[in-house]
């Protein structure tokens, strides 16, 4: 009995844990990440902002933004990082982070984000043929002045 509570507590105590703190409303966030009890080392870094309908990239500084669906090569090397992530979707997200160090995979939770986007206004059809007469009036009169000179 106590080898077994001693092996579940210490199953508890070395959980690798990570975790995300997302900032941003619309299109572009900062995603710091920070993960605990995890061996020494570099670790290539996933950081997805899934939604239905939707892309989502990453910046790796040393190749620019690339898709989302790859990892930046050992990318975190322990502490707190930041990932700059912007996605072209203004549905809700949900962001997931996984952390790859040779064959062992660890992931995050998801990390629901509801986006602040502003709403897209088309042009009114009325404002549009008002510009366009107003346009077509300017273009008369200016032919009209220029024949009778």
């Amino acid at each position: 009995m106590f080898l077994l509570y001693t092996l579940t507590l210490t199953s508890f105590a070395s959980a690798q844990n990570i975790s995300l703190t997302i900032e941003g409303e619309c299109h572009e966030f900062n995603v710091t990440l920070k993960a605990v009890n995890l061996e020494e080392g570099c670790y290539d870094v996933k950081i997805e902002a899934l939604s239905p309908e939707s892309n989502s990239e990453i910046f790796d500084p040393r190749e620019g933004w690339k898709s989302s669906f790859y990892y930046i090569d050992d990318g975190y090397c322990g502490g707190e990082k930041t990932f700059r992530i912007r996605t072209d979707s203004d549905q809700d997200l949900n962001f997931v982070a996984k952390l790859r160090r040779g064959q062992k995979t660890i992931s995050s939770g998801y990390y629901e984000v509801k986006q602040n986007c502003p709403e897209e206004r088309e042009m009114d059809v009325e404002y549009f043929f008002l510009v366009s007469l107003i346009s077509i009036l300017m273009i008369l009169i200016g032919i009209t002045i220029y024949v009778k000179k």
